[in-house]
């Protein structure tokens, strides 16, 4: 996601011709932080949907 980000920077900068380095450094720190949260995200159901899955598994063991 962040490299999507600096490339719409750059081919707006191109074609623009003009270059905000607040409004660049903004938009690549979004992305970061919402790809670190879906990150975790995904990562808790991952873990979360295992444990699930373990817990049957070991249930259904001792029927």
């Amino acid at each position: 996601m962040t490299a999507i980000v600096i490339y719409s920077v750059a081919i707006q900068a191109v074609v623009t011709g003009k270059f905000s380095t607040w409004d660049a450094a903004g938009k690549f720190a979004v992305s970061a932080l919402v790809g670190v949260g879906v990150g975790l995200l995904f990562g808790w159901a991952v873990i979360g949907g295992a444990a699930v899955v373990i817990g049957v598994v070991v249930g259904l063991r001792l029927i």
